[in-house]
């Protein structure tokens, strides 16, 4: 059996990923429940999403992305 190895910028992207993902999922709660017509709000959500999404994507991933964004 062969494993791939993971490096150790991989292992950070993915950690840092996962913390930005629980971060951008606190906010968006809070945001919701505090201020959820502020436009600005909303705006960094989007921003945040978007690097968040970004910092999570594996390759696996970048053919559906793809395919489903053209869909759209």
């Amino acid at each position: 059996m062969s494993q791939q190895e993971t490096t150790p910028l991989k292992r950070t992207l993915a950690i840092t990923g996962f913390i930005a993902f629980l971060l951008g999922l606190v906010i968006a709660i809070l945001a919701g429940l505090l201020a959820p017509e502020n436009p600005y709000i909303i705006m960094i959500l989007v921003l945040l999403g978007v690097l968040i999404g970004s910092l999570n994507i594996t390759t696996k991933e970048i053919l559906p992305l793809l395919l489903a964004t053209i869909a759209l």
